[in-house]
């Protein structure tokens, strides 16, 4: 689980992603949210029905029915795994840290959809979240975490270079194939194919 928090700009960090890492944080942004209505209690406090009530959007009525829930369990869009994860945590901590990541699972979207003239299976997943914003309890966003690897754990350092550092390496080190960006996007200016930036 990640937010590769590249900038303090949601849509910033979703454009500097490369195309495979735009889909997997897609899946990965909407399992940290569902985990974070989980935290604050969401299917408790609407008694299970979360996604049955009535909403006049249209694109979520949609959303809603073609959504198969358990009788004995609540449905969140990406199930609500990983809450004890600390991202989910950050997700859960208050309704700023939620908004920025619902931001950013918007963003995502768009992005998916430019760069591959398709349209994502979670592509209603953001309107159900930004309708779900009230069950998160606290207001002031709170730090980003750093999740990154442990040679990037230098606190005092600021968050968004760290991510940038962090993706780098990743796409240089880590990855097997090299990042790729499609259209309309070009990778980003602090990204160095080299090894010595």
């Amino acid at each position: 689980m990640q937010i590769f928090v590249t900038d303090p700009c949601p849509q910033k960090c979703a454009e500097a992603l490369d195309d495979k890492r735009v889909n997997k944080m897609i899946l990965e942004s909407s399992q940290l949210l569902s985990a974070a209505l989980f935290l604050n209690n969401a299917h408790e406090q609407d008694s299970g029905k979360m996604l049955s009530r009535k909403i006049s959007l249209n694109i979520m009525s949609n959303f809603v029915d073609s959504l198969n829930c358990s009788v004995s369990y609540p449905c969140f869009p990406a199930g609500p795994g990983w809450h004890n994860h600390p991202l989910a945590k950050w997700a859960a901590e208050s309704r700023a840290n939620y908004s920025w990541l619902n931001r950013h699972l918007f963003h995502l979207l768009v992005e998916y959809e430019a760069r591959s003239d398709k349209r994502h299976a979670y592509a209603n997943h953001s309107a159900f979240y930004t309708l779900s914003n009230a069950y998160i309890k606290g207001e002031k966003q709170t730090p980003f975490l750093n999740c990154t690897a442990p040679q990037f754990k230098d606190s005092s350092r600021n968050i968004h270079k760290v991510y940038r550092e962090y993706l780098s390496w990743k796409w240089r080190e880590v990855d097997s194939r090299k990042p790729v960006w499609s259209k309309p996007t070009n990778k980003p200016e602090w990204y160095s194919d080299s090894s010595n930036s």
